[in-house]
């Protein structure tokens, strides 16, 4: 599903919203950019904490 969004959602935000181009991909580029670093973060930075003393915190 997320790779249908991310093709999908730039051309609904061109065709329907008139976003230009840049706007919709340095929108993405910078999701991508947290994404990445929020994940390197959680495997370096959390590495020396057991799993069951913050998992609780991050469930839905």
């Amino acid at each position: 599903m997320f790779f249908t969004l991310e093709a999908f959602l730039p051309l609904l935000l061109d065709s329907v919203r008139h976003v230009p181009g840049v706007v919709t991909g340095l929108t993405f580029m910078g999701a991508a950019v947290a994404w990445a670093a929020s994940s390197w973060g959680q495997g370096h930075l959390l590495e020396h904490w057991p799993r069951h003393r913050w998992s609780w915190r991050v469930r839905c």
